[in-house]
């Protein structure tokens, strides 16, 4: 006899949730035990699959004022941008400069020594309908480049300096190939333009008297030729091709560190990963939309737990229908103050919640009752002694028996435990809760008071 039986039942699926308790009888004494199940009859997501469309990010344009300013002042001193557009030798132009039935003069425009420098750097972020503007001011501006002429043209130097320089474009953003990171393009042209522009020419003929002027005379227009080179440089060099302008190219270093999942998987002591199905840029702010899954991973490092001994492992979890968080506006009022905000559909919470049960959440153990708070009498044991002053059938067993009380999550083949969405609830549903811990701590109370009032309270048990 291996001690064992079972039982068909008929499930309920509208419920979904079907209740069902076990009650084994020793008929000889009529003692029982019992064990009670919740079989859930409805949709569910394997352990470590996506649930799909399930948790967002929700930065509004005041977040965005808020993370710009240390992250693109990281890029500003360590990105490839400016270095690579800017090292010695770089050419920014190769044409003909004096063309007059055949081109009479050209030159190698190229980047020259000392590098180029600026003295301060700023950036403004406007999300607006699928793009994000981004306006960048250099200020206080210094270039110096070599004219490598032949024909006309002599060898020169030139030294252009701004008081400021203005770059303005629209990116899009889009998930990558790798949906853990964001594809940003320059949408449109980009807009470069001077305020304080001069130029000076440092050496060679292009500034000797008389010659130098009839050169400079066949010369464009400095200021516009050093806006078309910007231009050039910045935009998009394949267009729809796998090329980045070096803006998006610096944006996307930027976005790698916006990321919910290291920060909530580590709080959670589970691994959380959240690639990105959507990104939705709009008038007020940027919506991230990610599928999201949650899976134990035993250690003790970020994101790791150690389960006990005895703690169940979900083959699958609930995931009943429900709207993505993606889809419309996230009201002000959930914003935080520095302009973001996160939500979950209930797959992911409940997802997130079998992680944390199979980490131990739900076994706990109750050995004794501290009936007087910390300091004073200590905590008592819970026996057989103590529980018959409430219950008198347990006076039955012998005095002083240890009855611990214990709390345990076990996982059955083709059942999935459920755990509550962490969503917000509402004002209604808080009150609701708030009332019904306020009578279970009335309860309490009443009950201690019973305990104390006792005839065999103090006398005859364990200290």
């Amino acid at each position: 006899m291996n001690r064992t039986f079972s039982h068909t039942l008929t499930l309920n699926a509208p419920a979904p949730f079907n209740p069902v308790l076990a009650t084994l009888t020793n008929t000889a004494n009529g003692d029982d035990v019992r064990d009670r199940v919740v079989v859930i009859k409805g949709p569910s997501v394997a352990d470590g699959a996506l649930s799909p469309q399930s948790v967002a990010m929700r930065i509004n344009d005041s977040g965005l004022d808020r993370i710009r300013a240390p992250r693109w002042r990281r890029w500003r001193e360590t990105s490839s941008t400016w270095p690579v557009c800017c090292l010695r030798g770089t050419v920014i132009a190769d044409e003909c400069f004096i063309n007059v039935i055949g081109c009479w003069g050209s030159a190698k425009v190229r980047i020259a020594n000392p590098p180029p420098s600026f003295g301060s750097f700023s950036l403004a972020l406007d999300s607006k309908t699928n793009a994000v503007g981004a306006n960048i001011a250099v200020r206080n501006l210094r270039l110096d480049i070599d004219i490598d002429g032949s024909g006309l043209v002599p060898d020169c130097g030139l030294r252009l300096t701004a008081t400021q320089m203005s770059l303005n474009g629209d990116y899009a953003l889009d998930p990558a190939a790798n949906p853990r990171d964001v594809d940003v393009n320059l949408a449109g042209p980009i807009g470069a333009g001077f305020v304080g522009f001069n130029h000076q020419f440092t050496y060679g003929l292009c500034n000797a008297p008389i010659i130098g002027d009839i050169i400079q005379a066949f010369l464009p227009d400095i200021e516009q030729f050093a806006t078309d080179g910007i231009k050039g440089f910045l935009g998009d060099p394949d267009g729809a091709g796998p090329q980045d302008s070096p803006i998006a190219d610096a944006m996307e270093t930027t976005l790698a560190g916006i990321s919910i999942s290291g920060a909530v998987g580590s709080g959670l002591r589970l691994m959380f990963d959240a690639p990105l199905f959507q990104i939705a840029e709009d008038a007020s702010g940027i919506t991230f939309g990610s599928n999201a899954s949650f899976t134990v991973s035993t250690g003790g490092g970020p994101g790791q737990c150690v389960p006990p001994p005895g703690a169940p492992n979900f083959s699958a979890s609930y995931a009943p229908p429900s709207r993505s968080p993606a889809s419309g506006r996230t009201p002000r009022s959930a914003m935080l103050p520095t302009g973001s905000a996160s939500a979950s559909r209930a797959p992911r919470s409940i997802s997130c919640c079998a992680g944390q049960t199979e980490c131990g959440l739900m076994r706990t153990s109750l050995t004794s009752i501290d009936l007087d708070g910390e300091g004073g009498v200590p905590p008592v044991p819970l026996t057989s002694s103590l529980l018959s002053l409430l219950v008198p059938e347990f006076g039955k067993l012998p005095p002083n028996t240890p009855l611990p009380h214990r709390h345990r999550a076990h996982a059955r083949a083709g059942r999935h435990g459920r755990c509550r969405s962490g969503r917000r609830a509402g004002r209604a549903q808080a009150l609701a809760r708030e009332r019904r811990h306020r009578r279970a701590r009335a309860r309490n109370r009443l009950a201690e008071r019973r305990l104390r009032r006792s005839p065999g309270f103090g006398h005859g048990l364990p200290a």
